[in-house]
């Protein structure tokens, strides 16, 4: 085995957890898994959350290229009007959807987002091998099991909380 190959496998050693939790409005739920990362809902303003994947000592989110880039919304966001049974009331939703993304939220990440895959200073865009690449390293997904909407006049609601389960997998 390559010596490169053999430090990113005890560096990031094969992982596999699950756990729930519970988050309300305005605030952030942070909680670690595997050796080196946390997994973080930061909170959106006006509303909702976004699935953040971070690796201890590194500010970038490990889980920003998870697909859809364009045109549809994006898992790792979650709004209130994602849980609207009918959304077309809410006029500011993105891309003006007919639904939200799937529950459970499907979301990859690697602790090669930002260095060897499109870095800080990367002047093209992300290739779908390397998009594969960091699929092949970690994958997670959130599933929304219990929330609560306040009603607004323009028809997108504020999400109060959610309780959520989450399955983590990946490593080397």
């Amino acid at each position: 085995m390559p010596l490169a190959e053999f430090k990113r496998k005890l560096r990031y050693p094969r992982f596999h957890e699950t756990f729930t939790g519970q988050v309300f409005q305005g605030k952030r739920f942070r909680r670690p898994f595997g050796d080196r990362f946390y997994l973080i809902l930061e909170p959106m303003q006006p509303d909702g959350w976004e699935i953040m994947v971070k690796e201890i000592g590194r500010d970038e989110n490990l889980a920003r290229l998870t697909p859809p880039f364009h045109f549809v919304p994006n898992p790792r966001y979650i709004e209130g009007w994602h849980l609207l049974e009918d959304p077309s009331g809410c006029a500011t939703r993105e891309f003006l959807a007919e639904a939200g993304p799937a529950n459970p939220r499907e979301f990859i990440f690697s602790p090669e987002v930002g260095t060897q895959i499109a870095g800080p200073h990367a002047e093209r865009g992300v290739t779908p091998e390397e998009v594969e690449e960091v699929r092949r390293f970690g994958r997670g997904s959130l599933t929304i099991e219990k929330f609560r909407l306040q009603a607004k006049a323009d028809g997108c609601p504020v999400i109060e909380w959610i309780r959520f389960s989450v399955q983590l997998e990946g490593g080397y």
